[in-house]
C-alpha cells in the first residue's frame, strides 16, 4: 500500500464571525490489484524527536486517524482506527508545525492558527526577494498546501513572535516590535493569499509584549550569564552533581520557577552524553566561556517562542501550533510535555520530562534532578 497525495480540504469553516473546530484531511491511497480509496482523518498521531533527526527527511511513516473510507463513490464511516502509510515527500522536510505530544509537518497539523518563527517568515522574504536557495523553496513548498486548499478553508497565521524576536539580537522596543509586526504580516500576504491575518487590537499588543519582556526575561537572563560558562565545556562525571547544585542555587538566586525551560537545556548540557547523536540543548544555549546577553536573547527568544504557544493554547485557541524551522526547538519540544497552570495572578506550567532529556543521567540522576527543580 503506498500513499499518493495529501490534500488539506477543511482546516476550518469560519461561519458568522466563528471559527468552528471542524478540521478534516483527505488522504489518497492506491492498494495494487485493489484500486483508490480516499480515506478522511481527523487528525495524524505526533511524530517523535528520533524521527526529526534522521538523514533522509522525504521519507516517514504517518498515522492518520481514520474517520471514513470512500471507493468507487462508497463511503464507509470508521471509528477509532489509525493506520500506518509510508509516505515520500517530493521535498525535504525542514520546518516543524509543533504538536502536543511531538511534532508534524505543518499542512497534516489541521489546525487553525499557525504561530510562525521568524525563519519561517524570513524564507518568505528570501524567496519573494529572487534570492534562490534550496531550504528556502522547501519551506515555502510546504506551505503551499494551504494555498491548495479548498475555497472554504480558513487558516490564521500570526507573525507576533517573529516581531518579539526583533532583528538585533536584543529586546525590541515596543514601536519596533510593532513595525516588525507590520513587516511580516505583509510577507505573509504576499505569500499565502488564502491565509487570515491574526488580528491584534492595541491593547493585546502591549499585554503581550510586556508579559515576556516585563517579567523572567531578565532573571533568566541574569541566570543565563552566571551559568552557561560552568557548562560549557564537558564535566566529568564525578563532578555533575557539584555542578548541578550550584546550578540550582543560581536558579534560586534569581527566582526561576521550577522547570523553567533555562534550567532543563542548562542541566540537559551539563548531562549529555559525549556521544550523543543530536545535542540539541547546546544548540539552543550556545554555550561559550565568554557568554553574551546576545547570545542569551537568542536562546530566550526560543523559550518565548515556546511560552507563546502554550499562553496562546490555553487562553486563544486550543488548536494552536508553532511553526519552526529550528530543529534543535523541534527536538526539544518533543522530548517535554507541559502541564499548564493557571490563576488570576499567574501563568505557570510543570513539565513531564523524557529520559532523553538527560541523556548520560543515571536512574538516581534522573530521581535527584526532578527532586530539585521540584523544591524551588
Amino acid at each position: 500500500m503506498g500513499l499518493l497525495s495529501i490534500q488539506v480540504i477543511q482546516v476550518g469553516q469560519k461561519t458568522g464571525g466563528f471559527v468552528s473546530s471542524i478540521k478534516c484531511g483527505y488522504i489518497k491511497v492506491t492498494v495494487p490489484d485493489d484500486g483508490i480509496f480516499y480515506i478522511q482523518t481527523d487528525g495524524f498521531i505526533p511524530l517523535s524527536s528520533t524521527e526529526l533527526i534522521k538523514k533522509d527527511r522525504t521519507n516517514f511513516d504517518l498515522r492518520p486517524r481514520v474517520v471514513s473510507v470512500e471507493k468507487e463513490g462508497h463511503k464507509k464511516d470508521v471509528d477509532n482506527l489509525v493506520k500506518t502509510f509510508p509516505v515520500k515527500f517530493e521535498e525535504s522536510l525542514n520546518v516543524f508545525a509543533l504538536v502536543e505530544h511531538g511534532w508534524l509537518p505543518p499542512p497534516l497539523a489541521l489546525s487553525d492558527v499557525y504561530l510562525c518563527d521568524r525563519n519561517v517568515i524570513s524564507s518568505f522574504e528570501q524567496v519573494q526577494s529572487g534570492r534562490k536557495s534550496d531550504d528556502y523553496s522547501s519551506v515555502c513548498w510546504w506551505f503551499s498546501f494551504f494555498d491548495s486548499a479548498g475555497d472554504n478553508v480558513f487558516i490564521e497565521m500570526s507573525s507576533v513572535f517573529s516581531a518579539l524576536e526583533g532583528e538585533f539580537r536584543k529586546i525590541p522596543t515596543f514601536e519596533e516590535f510593532d513595525d516588525l509586526l507590520n513587516r511580516s504580516n505583509e510577507i505573509i500576504s504576499s505569500q499565502l493569499k488564502k491565509v487570515t491575518l491574526t488580528d491584534l487590537s492595541s491593547s493585546y499588543k502591549k499585554g503581550i509584549y510586556d508579559f515576556f519582556f516585563n517579567g523572567n526575561y531578565n532573571r533568566e537572563m541574569d541566570f543565563l550569564l552566571s551559568v552557561v560558562p560552568k557548562i560549557t565545556r564537558s564535566v566529568s562525571k564525578l563532578n555533575r552533581r557539584l555542578v548541578l547544585d550550584e546550578i540550582i542555587e543560581k536558579a534560586r538566586l534569581f527566582g526561576l520557577k521550577p522547570f523553567s525551560h533555562v534550567l532543563v537545556l542548562s542541566i540537559s548540557c551539563l548531562f549529555e552524553s559525549p556521544t550523543s547523536n543530536f545535542k540539541f540543548a547546546r544548540k539552543i544555549l550556545k554555550p561559550s566561556l565568554n557568554y553574551t546577553r546576545e547570545d542569551g536573547h537568542n536562546c530566550l527568544s526560543d523559550i518565548i517562542f515556546i511560552n507563546l504557544l502554550l499562553l496562546h493554547k490555553y487562553f486563544v485557541n486550543k488548536s494552536s501550533v508553532a511553526v519552526t524551522s529550528d530543529l534543535a526547538l523541534a527536538y526539544y519540544w518533543s522530548t517535554v510535555t507541559p502541564i499548564v497552570s493557571y490563576d488570576c495572578e499567574s501563568f505557570s506550567y510543570m513539565l513531564k520530562i523524557s529520559d532523553s532529556v538527560f541523556e548520560d543521567a543515571n536512574t538516581d540522576d534522573f530521581s535527584y534532578i526532578m527532586d530539585v527543580m521540584s523544591d524551588l
